[in-house]
């Protein structure tokens, strides 16, 4: 699906297949098809209700978006998903055992419990287009991007528009994020 959302058509056969050959996190490299239809649930759930209110939505005078606690939810479902999904798949992304088990058990058995027990920082990068940019349909720049910084406590994920740390400790510190974060609103 999001490969069709990508290509604005849908896929031939042959593009499926490559896709899943290719591609670090997919079904046929990590998880099964269960785990894949639950990403998706929460995945969905993420860009049709919440990444709305950052993408296409005038932000120019805004310093934050409070979400309510069902928006909350499923933000932070999204993005230590994103976490979870690169430990498994990306050997040089180390997370504890115990903190990959307790992301596990949050989003494979729906346990949100004490999601908000898991410190994250999430930094918004409003991305517009510049006046050379192409034509894309869209006034941003995004492009569909996962980078795993390799470091730790933080741990970092840029995913698109949106710097995302997760701290192991919950006693963590301000780590400035060349430039994109500042003391004064952390």
């Amino acid at each position: 699906i999001i490969l069709e959302n990508l290509l604005g058509r849908q896929t031939t056969e042959e593009e499926n297949k490559d896709a899943e050959e290719n591609i670090e996190f997919t079904v046929s490299d990590k998880f099964c098809k269960e785990c894949e239809d639950i990403f998706t649930a929460i995945e969905t759930t993420f860009s049709e209700n919440i990444l709305p209110k950052f993408r296409n939505a005038n932000l120019q005078n805004t310093s934050e978006i409070i979400l309510n606690a069902k928006e909350s939810r499923i933000t932070r479902l999204f993005f230590l998903l994103q976490f979870w999904r690169t430990s498994i798949c990306d050997s040089a992304f180390n997370i504890s055992e115990n903190l990959t088990e307790t992301l596990r058990k949050k989003i494979l058995n729906s346990d949100d419990r004490g999601l908000e027990e898991i410190p994250l920082s999430i930094t918004y990068l409003e991305t517009l287009k510049d006046e050379d940019d192409t034509d894309t349909g869209t006034k941003y720049k995004t492009q569909n991007v996962v980078a795993p910084l390799e470091r730790t406590d933080p741990f970092v994920i840029i995913l698109n528009d949106f710097v995302i740390q997760l701290y192991e400790d919950l006693l963590f510190p301000f780590y400035r994020f060349y430039g994109y974060n500042e003391i004064a609103t952390y």
